[in-house]
């Protein structure tokens, strides 16, 4: 397998074969709008645990799927300084599982979940996306964050007590489908910011 930087020659280039594009942007798409809004009682723990977690952890193994056969089929790892900085924190993250015996049981989502982002990650650099797919993708963001707040005001406004969600309409602060107001405010402040950037971008 070669290893080459993203400013790597044409004859490297020239290997590549066309990319599954268009697979791997349907992929997040079931992800964003479909898979991240499947509503399943909350079983109690946390990561795993959590019923509607596995439904979106299904649709991210597509994505990563079809970008692992990307990657296997050129035999051609492309990264950037940016992969070697981030691999390297995600490193320095992990270390304090050789040193400070934490419970394996209850620690192993949290970094099942941080080396997957670094995997998601690399596979993204095996793609080459016009400026107009880029977009798309955080227009997926944003897409999903319109649905989860739908979902919130169907919280807020049309729910009564002993609702299917389970939602708790005393204390009654939205939280979509994360089952927790602080996740839902978090995702809704990140695709503020990037409809700030996409209105931008297209003016």
């Amino acid at each position: 397998m070669a290893i080459i930087h993203t400013n790597g020659t044409q004859l490297a280039e020239n290997r590549v074969r066309p990319p599954l594009n268009r697979k791997f942007m349907a992929a997040m798409a079931m992800l964003y709008l479909i898979a991240t809004h499947v509503f399943w009682p909350n079983p109690g723990g946390s990561g795993l645990a959590l019923t509607f977690n596995n439904t979106a952890w299904m649709a991210f193994s597509f994505t990563l799927a079809i970008g692992l056969y990307q990657l296997g089929t050129n035999q051609i790892l492309r990264y950037s300084k940016l992969t070697i900085g981030l691999l390297l924190s995600c490193i320095l993250l992990s270390v304090p599982l050789f040193y400070s015996k934490p419970d394996m049981v209850s620690v192993a989502p949290r970094f099942i979940a941080l080396w997957s982002g670094m995997l998601l990650f690399i596979v993204l650099q095996q793609f080459r996306f016009t400026n107009k797919q880029k977009q798309r993708f955080l227009w997926l963001v944003v897409l999903a964050a319109l649905i989860e707040s739908a979902i919130g005001y169907a919280q807020y406004f049309f729910l009564s007590s002993g609702n299917f969600m389970g939602y708790d309409v005393i204390i009654d602060r939205p939280y979509g489908i994360f089952q927790q107001p602080n996740v839902m405010a978090s995702f809704l402040a990140t695709a503020l910011v990037l409809s700030g950037y996409l209105l931008r971008a297209t003016t």
